[in-house]
C-alpha cells in the first residue's frame, strides 16, 4: 500500500475548497466509520445538521438492506486495501427518502503511512439515473437526430451489414449510404480487417458491451475517437469523430515534456523554460474590443516557479478564451503540470470550440488519468476558471473548477461575484461542469484570480473572497486595467504585511 499523506496546509486548503462545493456531500470519518468533519453539502443532500451528523457513524446513510449486507464496512475495506472505493448505490436521507448517489471513498494516511480515516464524496445522481434509464429505453437512431449530429455515425446488424450511414460518414468515407446499406462491412472495406477497430467491433458484438477507444482509422488514415454501442436489434451503433489535431498537440506536448525531463538537473534553465509560457504578459490590446491586464508573482522567491498561470487566446467567430489556473503544489512539478493543462486545454478548445462545459469535463478526465503517474498523485488536482467572451456583444459563458469565483467590476462602481462552482480538476473522473452566462457592458471589467490573493494572511485571518471584493470595489474602475491590478495586489500585500504565502495570478479584461 502506498500511503497518501495530506499535509496540514493542504488539508486546510482542501477544506476551504470543499466548503464551497454545495452540490456534493463531503465528510471525513475515522477508521471505524465515525464521522469527524463535514461540509454544508451534507445538509443540502442528506438533510442533516452538523451537530447531529458529526459524531455519528456513516452507516446511517446506507439503506437497511445494504447495512445488513455490511456494505459500509466493505466500502472501507476496499478503500483500505486499494486506496479508494468507487460506488453508485441508493442512499437514505434524514427524512427516510432514498436517492441514487455516485460516490468515492478515499483512504487517508498520516505522514508515517498509518491509516487515520477515510474521506467520502457523494453527489445526488437521482435525476441523472432517471434520465439515463429513460434514454436507454428510447429509440436513438432517428434520421433527424443522426443527420444533425457533428459525429459520423453508422449502424450494422448482427451480421455486420450496414443498416444506416449518416451524411458525415458518407463524407469521410467517400461512399454513399445507398451503396453501403445492406452490404457487409468487411467486404466493402477489406482494408479494415485485422486492424484495432476491426477487433473492437468483434468484441463489442460478441460481448454486448459498449466500447470507447482511439485509433488510426484504416479507412481515412486519421486518428479517430470511436464509441461502439450494442443495439437492441442485436447489431451495433457506432459514432466516431476526427481527433487528429488533438493527437498532434498531445504528441507535441509529450515531446516537449521529454525535452524538459532531460534538463531537470539544471534547475535554473528549467525554471525559465517552464515559467515563460505560463506568465508571459499578454499585450493589453491583443484582441479587438478588449483591454487586458495580467499579473503574476511566485511564492517561491528562490525559484520564481509555481503552478499558477493565465492565458488568453482567440476562438472562432470573434470570441476570446480567458483562463486562470492553479496546479496544486509548488516549484517545478506544479509548473510542469500547469504547462500540461494549458496545452491540453487549448487542444480541447480547438476540438470543442462551442462547449466550455464539455472542454472542462474532458480536461478533468485528462488530469484524473495522468495524475496517477506522478510521484505524489494526491497533489495532482488543478483549480481553473474558463471564460469565453464575445467582445462584440459582451455575452460571456464562465465555467469554474474549484477556483475563486470571478468578479465583475461594473462601470458604475458595483462589484458582482459570479456564482459558478465545480470540483477541482483531477478529483473525480467524468465530472459534469455547468456554465454561468452573463454580459459585460462597455466599460465593465472581468477579474479572474487564483487563490493566492484570498489566502493572503495576517496572523490567523485570511483576506478571503469578501476582502478581495472589498479591494475591487475600492479600486478606481475608471483607471486602466493594469492600474486596477496594481491597486488590488498592493491592497492584498498590505493586508498580509508585505508577503504572500501562495502564488498570485490575475487576469483582467475590460470590454471597450
Amino acid at each position: 500500500m502506498n500511503p497518501n499523506p495530506l499535509p496540514s496546509d493542504n488539508l486546510e486548503r482542501f477544506r476551504l475548497v470543499v466548503d464551497c462545493a454545495r452540490d456534493y456531500a463531503i465528510f471525513v470519518t475515522d477508521t471505524t466509520g465515525g464521522i469527524t468533519t463535514w461540509n454544508p453539502g451534507v445538509r443540502e443532500i442528506l438533510g442533516y445538521e452538523e451537530a447531529e451528523f458529526v459524531g455519528s457513524n456513516c452507516a446511517r446513510i446506507f439503506t437497511p438492506e445494504d447495512r445488513e449486507r455490511g456494505a459500509d464496512r466493505q466500502e472501507r475495506d476496499t478503500a483500505r486495501a486499494e486506496g479508494r472505493a468507487m460506488d453508485e448505490r441508493w442512499h437514505v436521507r434524514k427524512d427516510g427518502s432514498r436517492f441514487w448517489a455516485s460516490g468515492v471513498m478515499t483512504a487517508l494516511h498520516d505522514e508515517t503511512g498509518n491509516l487515520v480515516g477515510f474521506s467520502k464524496i457523494l453527489r445526488d445522481f437521482t435525476r441523472q439515473k432517471e434520465t439515463q434509464d429513460a434514454l436507454q429505453r428510447a429509440h436513438e437512431r432517428t434520421s433527424v437526430i443522426l443527420e444533425s449530429i457533428s459525429d459520423a455515425f453508422y449502424a450494422v446488424d448482427g451480421s455486420f451489414r450496414f443498416t444506416y450511414v449518416n451524411r458525415k460518414a458518407e463524407e469521410w468515407w467517400g461512399r454513399s449510404r445507398e451503396a453501403l446499406v445492406g452490404k457487409h462491412y468487411w467486404t466493402e472495406f477489406p482494408q479494415a480487417v485485422g486492424s484495432e477497430p476491426y477487433h473492437m467491433h468483434l468484441r463489442a458484438m460478441a460481448e454486448r458491451v459498449p466500447l470507447h477507444f482511439e485509433a488510426v482509422s484504416p479507412l481515412i488514415g486519421r486518428w479517430v475517437d470511436i464509441n461502439i454501442y450494442p443495439a437492441e436489434d442485436g447489431g451495433l451503433a457506432v459514432y466516431f469523430r476526427d481527433i487528429t489535431e488533438r493527437k498532434r498537440a498531445e504528441e507535441a506536448l509529450r515531446a516537449r515534456t521529454e525535452e524538459l525531463q532531460l534538463a531537470y538537473t539544471r534547475e535554473k534553465y528549467i525554471a525559465e523554460a517552464l515559467q515563460r509560457p505560463l506568465t508571459m504578459p499578454v499585450a493589453g490590446d491583443t484582441f479587438p474590443g478588449l483591454l487586458l491586464a495580467t499579473y503574476y508573482e511566485a511564492a517561491l522567491e528562490e525559484a520564481k516557479v509555481g503552478g499558477d498561470y493565465f492565458d488568453a487566446f482567440a476562438l472562432p467567430r470573434g470570441r476570446v478564451a480567458l483562463v486562470v489556473a492553479d496546479a496544486s503544489g509548488k516549484g517545478l512539478q506544479a509548473a510542469a503540470r500547469a504547462i500540461q493543462v494549458k496545452e491540453v486545454l487549448r487542444a480541447f478548445t480547438r476540438e470543442y470550440p462551442h462547449s466550455p462545459t464539455h472542454i472542462l469535463s474532458r480536461l478533468n478526465d485528462y488530469v484524473c488519468d495522468t495524475k496517477h503517474f506522478e510521484e505524489q498523485p494526491e497533489e495532482g488536482f488543478v483549480t481553473l476558471t474558463l471564460a469565453v467572451l464575445d467582445a462584440h456583444t459582451g455575452e460571456m459563458s464562465v465555467v469554474n473548477a474549484g477556483a475563486e469565483p470571478p468578479l465583475v467590476l461594473r462601470k458604475d462602481g458595483r462589484t458582482e461575484t459570479v456564482d459558478v462552482s465545480g470540483l477541482p480538476l483531477g478529483v473525480l473522473r467524468e465530472e459534469l461542469y455547468h456554465a454561468f452566462p452573463l454580459r459585460l457592458a462597455p466599460g465593465d471589467t472581468l477579474l479572474l484570480a487564483t487563490d493566492g490573493l484570498t489566502e493572503a494572511r495576517r496572523g490567523d485571518a485570511f483576506l478571503g473572497l469578501e476582502g478581495l471584493v472589498d479591494l475591487a470595489t475600492r479600486a478606481d474602475v475608471a483607471s486602466p486595467p493594469q492600474a486596477i491590478v496594481e491597486q488590488v495586489v498592493e491592497g492584498a500585500r498590505a493586508f498580509a504585511a508585505g508577503g504572500f504565502r501562495d502564488d498570485v495570478c490575475l487576469l483582467l479584461a475590460r470590454r471597450l
